[in-house]
């Protein structure tokens, strides 16, 4: 807007300054006798009213209409005692009688103008204040209402009302990526909907933000190019007009896209029953290795030792299942853990096979069959010895897994008379983590073990151990 000009800068203070009528009138009257003084000593040759005319358009302006008319009449009485040769305003000619009524007259008049013209100077400022003060407010309401309209925007929640017929009016872009619409004022509420939901608007939804001025609860929506369903949570509730009565004028809606939260607690509950059964699984493996374990040992101290190992061999299995989330676990490092007790400094164990990922079962049995075999190779076979070795080779062709345990440079070996435990262990039980078969034999080259069955995974690099 435009801005006031000097003049107008140094006037509106002094319009601000409040004075009592007495002290205002006795201020008009001592600057008239001042300025009638000043002429009267150095100005005699100009006319007498020419220096009281901006003292009383001054007084009109600053004061108003009574104070100029006050100072007219002041400079009146000073001009007529400078223009009297006696020095008495009452003793003057015709022609100057004539002249103070002149001058009186058109003062007054400018008075009265000077008046009207500062209180207009006062109006139009307070105007001008007020003008000020509502274009800051609409500034601070425009500001507000951006940052509302960009809130709604940005938000990655589903945004939207629609009026009382249930037109749509606005979706925001969140809510028409979530549902696949182009222009939402070209849709119904209903449209948003299942066929399965429809139903609930009317007879469930709409009474209830009636009623209690909003509805939550979860409901699917359907996505206008695929038809996916979307669990939601939709929150519903009345829009009012900003008038006193507060009319309701429309629905509004900010809907929650529970996809991400319906498949984690999916998950969870997979997880549970998963961990569930492993739990059970490894339970029952534990359960048969104390039970065969104390069967076949002549003393509990030797059971003991028996069992401690087993669980231990079955420990290592897990650490590495448990980093993969029991999910997988490569057989490199079921191999390297399994084997790992029994390493020296000596080249005694060659690994020959692919990268091959095995799921928990598999990789806890083969586990245990390592351990098995390592154990008694330690004890009586090739590992008993300085100069024995032990090849463990490995292949899958398509999904038919071949693992050999091959013994080498150990003393003669001998056809137990009994199978034990560690035998069944080998033969059946980890054979049937693989539904396979499981062969254990003792040549005099050393022992042997050849388990073959099925994996569901496949390589997962070429590269040779």
């Amino acid at each position: 807007m435009p801005t006031p000009s000097f003049l107008a800068r140094l006037l509106l203070p002094a319009l601000q300054i409040k004075i009592a009528p007495v002290a205002r009138f006795g201020l008009i009257l001592l600057v008239v006798a001042a300025v009638a003084l000043l002429r009267a000593a150095f100005v005699t040759d100009i006319l007498p009213y020419l220096f009281f005319i901006p003292i009383i358009l001054l007084s009109a302006l600053v004061f108003g209409r009574n104070s100029g008319i006050v100072a007219t009449l002041a400079a009146a009485v000073a001009a007529g005692c400078s223009m009297s040769p006696t020095g008495n305003p009452l003793s003057l000619s015709v022609a100057q009688w004539s002249a103070q009524g002149l001058f009186v007259l058109v003062n007054v008049g400018i008075g009265f103008l000077a008046a009207e013209l500062s209180r207009s100077l006062v109006l139009l400022e307070n105007l001008a204040e007020g003008r000020r003060e509502a274009i800051h407010r609409l500034a601070a309401a425009t500001a507000k209402h951006t940052r509302l309209a960009s809130i709604v925007e940005q938000s990655q929640e589903f945004i939207g009302y629609a009026d009382l017929e249930g037109r749509v009016q606005f979706v925001n872009e969140s809510g028409k990526r979530l549902v696949g619409v182009a222009d939402p004022r070209l849709t119904v509420v209903e449209d948003y909907f299942t066929e399965a939901d429809r139903w609930r608007i009317s007879a469930e939804i709409l009474p209830a933000v009636h009623s209690h001025g909003a509805w939550t609860g979860e409901v699917e929506f359907r996505h206008f190019a695929t038809g996916a369903l979307i669990p939601v949570r939709y929150n519903v509730f009345s829009l009012r007009d900003g008038d006193a009565d507060g009319a309701v004028v429309g629905y509004g809606t900010v809907t929650t896209d529970l996809r991400s939260q319906k498949l984690a607690t999916a998950q969870r509950e997979m997880l549970t029953r998963e961990l569930a059964h492993r739990m059970k699984n490894t339970l029952s493996i534990v359960q048969a290795i104390v039970s065969q374990s104390l069967r076949a040992s002549g003393s509990v101290a030797q059971a003991r030792d028996v069992i401690a190992a087993r669980l231990t061999a079955l420990s290592r299995a897990q650490d590495i299942l448990t980093a993969t989330s029991w999910t997988q676990a490569d057989i490199h490092d079921v191999v390297q853990a399994a084997i790992a007790p029994h390493r020296d400094e000596g080249a005694r164990f060659v690994a020959d096979g692919p990268h091959i990922d095995l799921d928990a079962q598999r990789a806890l049995g083969l586990s245990l069959a390592l351990h098995e075999l390592a154990t008694n190779a330690a004890k009586y076979g090739a590992l008993s010895t300085a100069g024995g070795c032990v090849r463990m080779i490995w292949s899958l062709d398509e999904k038919i897994f071949r693992f050999e345990w091959i013994e080498q440079g150990g003393p003669e070996v001998h056809v137990p008379e009994s199978r034990g435990f560690g035998s069944r262990l080998l033969e059946r039980i980890v054979a049937a983590y693989f539904d396979g078969s499981g062969v254990l034999q003792f040549g005099q080259e050393g022992v042997r073990f050849v388990l073959e069955g099925e994996l569901v995974s496949h390589p997962s690099s070429a590269e040779e151990a």
